[in-house]
C-alpha cells in the first residue's frame, strides 16, 4: 500500500499562519507519519511517541486539551490517558508536571484497577496497588517554592531522627507511572504532611494530591494530617484569596468544573486543622515539627508494660519529679531492687513518658542475659544503631567504646539500660555524661545497688516490695480478674498473698494458678503449695533472687544445693551461721533435713519465708530470731511442741 503525500505540497505555507513557526510545521508533520504508523503495526510504541510530541508541542504553547483513546484488543490493557497542558507553566512544570495525570485506568484479566481521579463523575479510588512500602511520613509541596529549601531542611531532619520518610525523587521506582506510586505512598504512611505554600494553588499534581491526602484523613484509616502554611496565611488557602487565590484561578479556564470543587474543598478542609505558620526561623519551626511527628510515631511504638499494674503512679511521681526538676541537665537515673519487683516496668513507664521530647531513643533490654549469648559489643552496635541508623559499626568491646564516647557528644538522648548486672557493661555502654549532649536521660536497672554506687548516679531510687493493700488487689485482679477478691475467698485469698512477701511476679504466678479455683480447691491447692511450691511459682523465685550482690533467696538439699546467685560453702548438711554472714537481706531459704550452728546475730533477720523440712530434733543455733517472717514450712518433721527452735524463730 502506497500513500500519495504530494498534497501536501499544495497545503499554504504553515509559517505564515500567527503563532507558528517552521519547527511547529515538522513536528505536525513527524506526528501524522507516526498517526499512520500506528493503524499498521506498532501502535502502543507509537502512542508513547506521539504523546511526547504532542508534550513539546504544548511547550510551544499552542494551547489544545485532547485525548487519546485505543479501543481493547485481544491480549492487551484497556488503557485512557487524560493529559491537560497548561499554557501557564514554566520550565520546570514543562519537565515535571506539564501533563498532570487526572485519569490512569488500568483493566486486565485479572480484573483490578487502578484510579486516580474518575473524570465522568468526579468520584474518587483509595483502592490502589500496594507498592510493598510503608512509611512514616508523606511530604507534599511545590517543588519551585520549598524543594531545595524549607522541603529539603525538614526531610533531612526527620530521616536523621530514624523517620522514613516518602519524598518523590527518592522513594519512585524508575519506569513507573507516578499516579499510582504516589497514591500508594500516601495510603501507606502514618502522617501526611502538605507543606502549601504561594504556588502550591497553581499546580493540579499538588492538588490531587492534597485531595488524595484528605481522603484518607476522612477514612478513619488512622491518618494524621499535619498541614504547614509556608509563607502563606491559612485564611487565603481556605477561601483561594491574595496571591495564593490569583495562583489557584488560573485553573478555572482549563479544568472540568468537578474537579475544582474537589480541589476547593480539599484546601478549605486542610485550612481547618491545626498546623502551623512558616513565617520566622525555619530552623526552629522544623524542631517542632520533627518533636510532634515523633511523639505521635511514638505513639505507636511505646514500650510494652502490663494492663494491670498496680501501685507504681507513687514510684514514677517520685523518678519524674527529680527528672522535670532537672530537665536541661544530663541525668544519670538508676532503679535498684530485687528482681521481679517491677524495675523494668516503672523504668518502661517514665521511659514511654520521655520518649516524646528526644529525637534519639534507645531500650537495651536483659542486658544481664543477653551480654551472655551475644557479647558487650553486639549491645553497642544495637545503641549505635538506635541512635544513628548505622549498622555493625564496632567488632569488639574496646572499638564500640572509643566509638560510642566521641560520635554521641552532640545527641540529645533517652537510653534505657535494663538489668545491667556489671560495673563494665555500664561502662561499655553510657561511660559517663561527656558522652551525650546537655539534657540526655540515662535510665539504669540493676539488682546490684553497688553498680549505681560506683557510677555516683545522680538519683538512685530503691524500688521496694508491694504493701498488703496493693498486694491484695494485684493478685484479685489475676485470681478475680478485678480488684478484691468474693467474700467467700476473702480470708484464703490473704493467707495466699500473706506468703508471697510482696513480689509481684509471685502474686501474679499464684493469682493466675488459683483463678477459676472453687474454695474447696484453694484449701487443697495451699496445702500442696506449703509442702512443695508450685513448679511455676519456684521458676519465677529463681528469677526473682537470681544475680542478686546479696543472696536473696537459697535452696538447699541434702547432698544438693540450687542457688539463685550462688549459695554458702556447707560441709555435709551442715550449716554454720558463718555462711551467712553476708546474706543480711536473704529473704527465701529452703533447706531439707539442714542443721544451722553458730550465732545467726544480724544476719538472717530479714527472712520473710522458710522451708525446713525434716527438721532435726535438735535444735543448735543462736539467735535465729526471724522478726520479719510470714511463711514457716516445717512439714516432713517430726519434732514435737517442746522443740527448741520454737523459743529462737518465734521471737518478736
Amino acid at each position: 500500500m502506497s500513500w500519495d503525500l504530494n498534497f501536501l505540497g499544495q497545503c499554504p505555507d504553515l509559517s505564515t499562519y500567527r503563532g507558528c513557526n517552521l519547527e511547529c510545521y515538522y513536528l505536525i508533520l513527524a506526528s501524522l507519519v507516526f498517526f499512520f504508523l500506528g493503524f499498521i503495526s506498532v501502535r502502543f510504541l507509537c502512542m508513547e511517541i506521539f504523546s511526547h510530541i504532542l508534550f513539546f508541542l504544548g511547550r510551544y504553547r499552542l494551547g489544545f486539551s485532547c485525548a487519546l483513546r485505543f479501543p481493547p484488543h485481544e491480549g492487551n490493557n484497556y488503557k485512557q490517558v487524560v493529559m491537560r497542558t497548561s499554557v501557564q507553566r514554566n520550565e520546570e512544570d514543562a519537565i515535571t508536571v506539564a501533563s498532570d495525570l487526572l485519569t490512569v485506568t488500568e483493566t486486565n484479566s485479572g480484573g483490578s484497577s487502578l484510579s486516580l481521579t474518575e473524570i465522568d463523575n468526579g468520584a474518587s479510588d483509595l483502592t490502589v496497588a500496594a507498592t510493598g512500602n510503608r512509611y512514616d511520613v508523606f511530604l507534599s509541596f511545590r517543588g519551585i517554592d520549598t524543594r531545595k529549601g524549607f522541603t529539603d531542611h525538614l526531610y533531612t531532619r526527620l530521616v536523621d531522627a530514624g523517620i522514613h520518610v516518602f519524598k518523590d525523587d527518592d522513594e519512585l521506582c524508575q519506569g513507573k507511572r507516578i499516579g499510582p506510586d504516589l497514591l500508594a505512598a500516601i495510603k501507606n504512611s502514618k502522617i501526611l504532611i502538605p507543606i502549601i505554600s504561594l504556588n502550591y494553588g497553581s499546580s493540579c499534581w499538588c492538588l490531587n494530591e492534597l485531595v488524595q491526602v484528605m481522603e484518607c484523613h476522612d477514612s478513619n484509616m488512622g491518618h494524621l494530617v499535619l498541614p504547614i502554611f509556608y509563607k502563606v496565611e491559612p485564611t487565603h488557602v481556605r477561601h483561594q484569596i491574595g496571591s495564593f487565590g490569583d495562583a489557584f484561578r488560573m485553573h478555572e479556564r482549563h479544568s472540568d468544573q468537578t474537579i475544582l470543587e474537589k480541589w476547593k474543598q480539599a484546601l478549605n478542609e486542610v485550612s481547618s486543622l491545626k498546623g502551623w505558620e512558616a513565617n520566622g526561623y525555619e530552623g526552629k519551626l522544623v524542631k517542632s515539627i520533627v518533636q510532634k511527628v515523633l511523639s505521635e510515631l511514638k505513639k505507636e511504638f511505646e514500650l510494652v508494660v502490663p494492663d494491670n499494674l498496680v501501685g507504681i503512679d507513687s514510684h514514677v511521681k517520685n523518678v519524674m519529679e527529680f527528672l522535670d526538676n532537672n530537665s536541661s541537665a544530663t541525668l544519670f537515673v538508676g532503679i535498684h531492687g530485687m528482681g521481679g519487683i517491677g524495675k523494668t516496668t516503672l523504668a518502661k513507664t517514665i521511659y514511654n513518658k520521655l520518649s516524646s521530647k528526644f529525637e534519639c531513643c534507645s531500650f537495651i533490654a536483659d542486658i544481664r542475659e543477653s551480654c551472655k549469648r551475644n557479647g558487650l559489643e553486639y549491645l553497642q552496635n544495637k545503641l549505635i544503631f538506635d541512635i544513628l541508623k548505622q549498622k555493625n559499626q564496632v567488632y569488639n568491646t574496646d572499638e564500640g567504646t572509643r566509638f560510642l564516647s566521641s560520635k554521641l557528644e552532640d545527641k540529645k538522648v533517652l537510653i534505657l539500660l535494663d538489668d545491667v548486672d556489671d560495673d563494665d557493661q555500664l561502662k561499655a555502654l553510657a561511660g559517663n555524661y561527656n558522652w551525650f549532649s546537655p539534657g540526655s536521660k540515662i535510665l539504669i536497672t540493676t539488682r546490684n545497688k553497688a553498680i549505681l554506687d560506683n557510677a555516683v548516679v545522680d538519683y538512685n531510687y530503691e524500688h521496694e516490695e508491694m504493701d498488703d493493700d496493693q498486694s491484695l488487689i494485684l493478685f484479685s485482679r489475676h485470681a478475680f480478674r478485678k480488684n478484691s477478691p468474693p467474700s467467700e475467698f476473702k480470708d484464703l485469698a490473704c493467707e495466699v498473698v500473706s506468703t508471697t512477701g510482696g513480689l509481684p511476679l509471685a502474686l501474679e504466678v499464684l493469682g493466675s494458678l488459683f483463678c477459676g479455683k472453687r474454695p474447696t480447691q484453694w484449701r487443697g491447692t495451699i496445702k500442696k503449695l506449703n509442702k512443695v511450691p508450685h513448679k511455676k511459682v519456684q521458676q519465677k523465685l529463681r528469677i526473682s533472687y537470681d544475680g542478686t550482690e546479696k543472696i536473696r533467696a537459697i535452696y538447699l538439699r541434702k547432698g544438693i544445693s540450687e542457688d539463685f546467685g550462688g549459695t554458702p560453702d556447707h560441709s555435709g548438711n551442715i550449716h554454720t551461721s558463718g555462711q551467712f554472714e553476708n546474706l543480711t537481706r536473704l529473704r527465701f531459704l529452703h533447706v531439707s533435713g539442714a542443721h544451722f550452728s553458730g550465732d545467726f546475730k544480724n544476719s538472717i533477720e530479714e527472712l520473710r519465708w522458710l522451708q525446713w523440712q525434716n527438721c532435726p530434733l535438735t535444735f543448735e543455733a543462736k539467735n535465729f530470731h526471724l522478726k520479719e517472717l510470714v511463711a514457716l514450712d516445717l512439714s516432713k518433721s517430726k519434732i514435737s511442741d517442746k522443740w527448741q527452735g520454737w523459743n529462737s524463730i518465734m521471737v518478736r
